[in-house]
């Protein structure tokens, strides 16, 4: 039984679930990588337009530590809802398979609440 969308804070309105998920697949020791089975990335040079977005979090001491398949899959949970803030308590899955330094699958999923600011 599914229950009913409460309220996660009294000065955020709950606009409904949102998912996002993206899939990256790497080649011949990562030197080659296909994002969503469509964008291209070879030796590091991306030949398509990124579109990248992070929950807050705690300060990251270096951003190369950010995992860029978490940005995409908020960014795309975010494009669900247009007029969403922010993800309310967002949890990532990982997914990862593959064959060592031949063939490498990773998919990264973002669940969460999308919320708004009352009074926007």
């Amino acid at each position: 039984m599914k229950q009913a969308l409460e309220e996660p804070n009294p000065q955020l309105a709950a606009l409904g679930a949102v998912k996002g998920t993206t899939v990256e697949e790497g080649y011949a020791f990562g030197l080659v990588r296909v994002i969503d089975k469509s964008k291209v990335q070879l030796l590091g040079i991306k030949f398509f337009e990124e579109a990248m977005a992070y929950p807050p979090t705690p300060p990251v001491p270096c951003p190369l530590l950010r995992d860029p398949l978490e940005g995409r899959a908020y960014y795309k949970a975010m494009e669900k809802q247009p007029d969403a803030d922010a993800i309310w308590q967002p949890t990532s899955t990982v997914k990862t398979t593959g064959f060592p330094f031949l063939y490498k699958k990773k998919e990264v999923t973002i669940t969460g609440q999308a919320v708004r600011l009352k009074g926007q």
